[in-house]
């Protein structure tokens, strides 16, 4: 995971999806951003800061991949 991503934060879950085409989408699932939690936890991106920083397609908070890896395995 860490090979692939660079991503260090603890649950997270990266999806590979390939196109008809031969392109291909990388997907982070990861902990939203929550500055109290931070306090105790250490930093986190959160979706949108992990998309910025670590270049994803796209990224979703961790409790999003029960809706969103149906629709991407559809």
């Amino acid at each position: 995971f860490y090979y692939l991503t660079g991503f260090t934060e603890p649950e997270a879950m990266l999806v590979l999806v390939a196109g008809a085409d031969g392109s291909a989408r990388s997907l982070l699932f990861c902990r939203a951003k929550d500055e109290a939690r931070e306090i105790w936890d250490g930093h986190r991106h959160g979706p949108e800061g992990a998309r910025e920083r670590f270049a994803f397609d796209a990224a979703f908070a961790i409790g999003d991949v029960d809706v969103q890896l149906p629709e991407l395995l559809a």
